[in-house]
């Protein structure tokens, strides 16, 4: 929105200039449409090249209006309460088949009902899309049948490898799964696995200094 103002406000002031200065117009409509595609360029890179969080997370807050952008930005709360009101608002504006099945899996996933998260996963109507879904739900409850699904991004392998690591306490494996996962990852998903990550090494943190208080007593 305020890019569409200020492109406004530029191309009147561009267009007085011109008549004052008796310049020719269509220079002021290449002008415009140079400016526009490189806004284009940008946001196409943000969501689908970047590798910048701060980035990321700018563009984000400046689409909130967008549920799913607004869910993407609420992940990186901790907040259930935060990202299930997000969810919500998604379920309430998308009513496609793939919407619905997906996000009300990721809402059981939130309130660790892995029975009901699976039923919903396997409604989803994209084979590749369910297969990730149901790939983590079962390695978040330490199923190594997590790995035989066919997963069509490296990311996706990489972060289910990450997650059943983490599970089984093997946190050297882990964080060398958690890199692969950043590195293979790009623009919102990028954002998204990042945090995803960040909460659970607050838990990792939480766990080790529980270790060191119980060895001090």
């Amino acid at each position: 929105m305020k890019f569409t103002v200020s492109l406004i406000l530029f191309t009147i002031i561009a267009g007085i200039m011109m008549v004052i200065f008796n310049i020719a117009l269509w220079i002021l409509f290449v002008l415009v449409i140079a400016i526009s595609l490189g806004r284009t360029a940008y946001i196409i890179h943000i969501l689908y090249r970047s590798q910048d969080v701060k980035i990321i997370e700018r563009f984000l807050t400046s689409s909130m209006k967008n549920p799913l952008y607004n869910y993407t930005l609420s992940l990186k709360n901790s907040s259930a309460t935060i990202q299930r009101r997000a969810i919500d608002n998604i379920l309430a504006t998308y009513k496609s088949p793939i919407m619905q099945a997906t996000h009300r899996a990721n809402r059981a996933m939130l309130d660790h009902q892995y029975p009901v998260a699976k039923q919903f996963a396997e409604q989803i109507p994209n084979d590749l899309l369910r297969n990730y879904h149901l790939a983590l739900i079962e390695a978040t409850q330490g199923q190594a049948t997590a790995q035989h699904y066919v997963l069509p991004k490296p990311w996706m392998t990489s972060l289910i490898a990450a997650v059943l690591h983490y599970k089984k306490g093997q946190l050297d494996e882990y964080e060398l799964q958690k890199n692969n996962t950043l590195q293979q990852s790009r623009g919102i998903q990028y954002f998204t696995n990042y945090y995803f990550f960040e909460h659970i090494t607050e838990k990792v943190k939480m766990s080790k200094a529980k270790q060191k208080q119980l060895v001090h007593k």
